[in-house]
């Protein structure tokens, strides 16, 4: 009972961070306060008005983490139950991430368990990587991830063939944890696959 509490207290969706100048090569990224990504960007006018209202706000608190303001890489985790979301950055290619500011999760559908088809109305559980920026999102900006993933398509297909979902979703869970367990330790991203049975491999 005492690992079922902590897994269910702890369900996350890992969101990677960008890389602005190239195409999405791994679970990471990196920002350069220089990149062609950031002029394309600054077109919007939301984007150039977040910009001029925050960017201060978010290189101080870059700076008091360590992590240099002109070149570096983000990590955001998401917390379902906690609804808490964890931004961490790095210094391009150094080691650790560092945690830069937590934020609440002001609205969010669906219960604990993982998205498993459309019109479910569940958000992802898994690793992600940022695939698109929408600068004139229904909600102001916004992000996508790369769902559904290799994993997704294939737990989505075993998951609604099962019979016994519940022991199922447990041992998404529990694999899953094992990605988190592997960054609390060592505050950076372990390499992750994704295995024939739609399990994430580290």
């Amino acid at each position: 009972m005492q690992i079922i509490k902590y897994l269910t207290s702890g369900l996350f969706l890992i969101c990677p961070g960008f890389n602005f100048n190239a195409s999405y090569k791994s679970i990471e990224g990196s920002f350069k306060i220089e990149s062609s990504f950031k002029s394309d960007q600054l077109k919007y006018p939301r984007v150039r008005s977040a910009y001029s209202e925050k960017w201060e706000t978010v290189k101080k608190k870059l700076t008091k983490a360590g992590v240099d303001s002109l070149n570096f890489e983000i990590f955001i985790r998401i917390f379902k139950r906690e609804e808490k979301l964890e931004v961490w950055a790095r210094t391009k290619k150094t080691l650790p991430f560092s945690l830069v500011d937590a934020y609440p999760v002001c609205r969010s559908s669906g219960e604990l368990g993982p998205k498993r088809k459309e019109g479910d109305n569940q958000v992802p559980e898994g690793f992600y990587r940022v695939s698109a920026f929408q600068p004139n999102s229904e909600y102001h900006l916004a992000l996508k991830v790369n769902y559904p993933n290799t994993s997704d398509l294939i737990k989505g297909i075993s998951f609604l063939e099962s019979t016994r979902p519940d022991p199922a979703q447990m041992n998404f869970w529990l694999n899953l944890k094992k990605g988190f367990t592997y960054f609390e330790t060592n505050k950076i991203l372990p390499k992750i696959g994704i295995g024939t049975k739609g399990d994430y491999t580290y």
